[in-house]
């Protein structure tokens, strides 16, 4: 999981996000033309495609960040690739058994990067090498469980984009925030997840806002007042926890996915 004290980080399952009924031919919308190029383009760069990563987590640390993946990785491969782009200072080596470590200068900053064959892992960081050996040792305190989600957003503190003067009560109070996402039959399950000394009116100022953001232009656009119909009784607490569970419909993803492509799909809505 996440290095203690990192502020945000996202864990994926892309291979199981891209081989789902539903989600895959979504995603891969969002990936036709250019974007499908762009893939295979940056797989032939770095020797993967994130299409086959079975495991993925990004955190960010201070001002560095630094990503872990598992998958059926070419370890050789994208060492040597890596190593042929960077320019000095450089360093090459071994940061355990069978773990390869590079290190250099890329896209003008400091990136390391090592490569654990056995286990078909790939750590790289960005701004701070050191962070991949301390993920690295983190690994080697004993494993520990992933989520069982597919997808896991975590950020210490609130959103910037929900913090207002109306929201202060709130937003002061989270030590932090979560958005959980899993497939189910008829849409995609998410679970949002406030933990903090927050004040008992929560489920009502969290209704209020996903009401606003379902009546807003963009809920609009994409059908959200006729899917998006939170209530109070959709959170439940637990501990410091409290926890809300919505479903958007396959429908509204789709609209969604429309909406980034140019154009809406929603029944009774304007093409933007």
């Amino acid at each position: 999981m996440a290095p203690p004290h990192a502020r945000r980080w996202l864990w994926l399952r892309p291979r199981a996000l891209f081989d789902h009924p539903q989600l895959g031919p979504l995603l891969s919308q969002l990936s036709r033309d250019a974007g499908e190029r762009a893939l295979l383009a940056e797989a032939e760069r770095v020797g993967v495609d994130v299409r086959t990563i079975d495991r993925a987590l990004q955190v960010e640390h201070g001002g560095a960040s630094v990503s872990l993946a598992a998958g059926p990785f070419d370890a050789r491969r994208i060492i040597d690739l890596h190593w042929d782009r960077m320019l000095p200072p450089q360093r090459r080596g071994e940061a355990g058994p069978g773990i390869a470590r590079i290190e250099g200068m890329l896209g003008g900053q400091a990136v390391a990067l090592a490569t654990d064959a056995a286990c078909g892992l790939l750590a790289r960081s960005e701004r701070d090498p050191r962070l991949v050996d301390r993920l690295i040792d983190d690994r080697r305190m004993g494993p520990r469980p992933d989520p069982p989600e597919l997808i896991r957003w975590h950020l210490e503190g609130a959103p910037a984009e929900v913090e207002s003067p109306d929201s202060a009560a709130l937003t002061a109070s989270l030590r932090w925030t979560e958005l959980r996402a899993d497939a189910a039959v008829d849409g995609l399950r998410v679970t949002v997840v406030l933990a903090g000394a927050l004040p008992p009116n929560t489920p009502a100022r969290m209704t209020r806002l996903l009401t606003t953001m379902a009546a807003s232009p963009m809920g609009l656009a994409v059908g959200a007042d006729d899917w998006m119909r939170p209530t109070d009784e959709a959170w439940s607490q637990e501990g410091d926890q409290w926890r809300g569970a919505f479903l958007i419909p396959w429908r509204g993803l789709r609209a969604l996915v429309s909406l980034a492509r140019g154009t809406v799909e929603a029944p009774g809505r304007r093409e933007l």
